[in-house]
This record gives C-alpha cells, structure tokens and sequence, in this order.
C-alpha cells in the first residue's frame, strides 16, 4: 500500500525557503515536493526529494505564483497531495546603518532572505511628504547637499526586476530617521 499524504500546508518560511507540513507517513519513506508556474504539473515540474520539508527560495523566482504539492511514490505508484500556491519574497530591508554628515547622509541596506536586484529609496523632512530620491543596484547610497541640523527620514524597499516578464515587485518598506549635523556612525 502506498501512503497518501493529505494536508499540505506552508508550516513557515525559514530563511532559506519554505519549510511544509503535511499529514504523517512512516519513517522509511521519503517525500517528494513537486512545484511548477502551471496548475496541471505539465510544464517545467522541478521535483525535490526532501528529508527536512522545505524547498529553497533560491529555486524560486519572487513575484511568480508556484504551485506545489508532495507525494510518495512505491512500486511503480505515486499519490499525490493536494495542491497549494507559494511566491518567493523580495528581500526585506532588514536594517538601514548611517554615516552622519554635516550636509548629507550615507545609507547601508541590509537584507534578509529573498532574492532582489536593488533598492527604491525615497526622504522626506518633518512631515512632508516623501521624494523619491533613487533606484539604485548599489547597497550604499550618499545623499548630499543637504540642510545641517535637520531631522530627515528615509524609507527603503528592495526590488526584484523580472527580465522575462519585464515585471517589477517590490519588498515591505524600511524607516530609517537621522539628523544631520554631527558626523556619527548608526
């Protein structure tokens, strides 16, 4: 008899994928976890053999809709589970270190998991409203020429650029608030 696996469902993701939960089989068989961009499993299946449950975000393209699911597979049989949808983040920006300037602010982003091509980064002061001040590839960005003794906050996002589909997503927004004025490293 071929165990059939019921109950597919993301459990979390971790920082290097998503790791699945699903119903329990016995210890001597392993579980496979099929994912595809087409429901019917008919095009481009890549297929993973598993012991821990997860497929890597390295695999995955973010902004994309892939469809999973897990089976066994004994004599020549295989039962497959029912069928969830995952998307591979962007990278969040995790942290926003500063150089303060006298007239400017040097801005470091780092990332958590999640694939990205670069960084829309925007300022406002008090409480006007946010500028667009770049899109950028570089994880470092000098923003000068600004006023001395003034607060100005930042906000960050990372980006993915799709090259396929010509389709831009984009990660959760970082705050970052600064005062310029004293040359200091935060």
């Amino acid at each position: 008899v071929v165990e059939k696996i019921s109950g597919l469902a993301v459990k979390e993701m971790t920082p290097s994928g998503y790791a699945f939960s699903h119903s329990a089989v016995s210890k001597e068989t392993t579980v496979h976890y099929q994912y595809s961009e087409n429901k019917a499993f008919n095009d481009d299946i890549a297929d993973v053999g598993s012991t821990t449950g997860t497929i890597g975000y390295r695999s995955l393209t973010p902004g994309v809709t892939y469809y999973v699911r897990a089976y066994v597979s004994r004599y020549g049989v295989t039962n497959y589970s029912n069928v969830i949808t995952v998307s591979a983040p962007v990278a969040e920006v995790t942290d926003i270190f500063t150089e303060i300037l006298d007239t400017g602010v040097v801005l470091e982003m780092d990332t958590g998991y999640g694939d990205y091509t670069g960084f829309q980064i925007a300022r406002k002061s008090g409480k006007g409203k946010y500028q667009s001040l770049t899109t950028t590839t570089d994880r470092v960005y000098k923003d000068t020429g600004l006023k001395k003794n003034t607060k100005y906050t930042y906000r960050v996002r990372a980006y993915y650029y799709n090259v396929d589909t010509k389709k831009t997503v984009y990660g959760a927004y970082e705050y970052k608030t600064v005062q310029t004025g004293k040359a200091r490293m935060d």
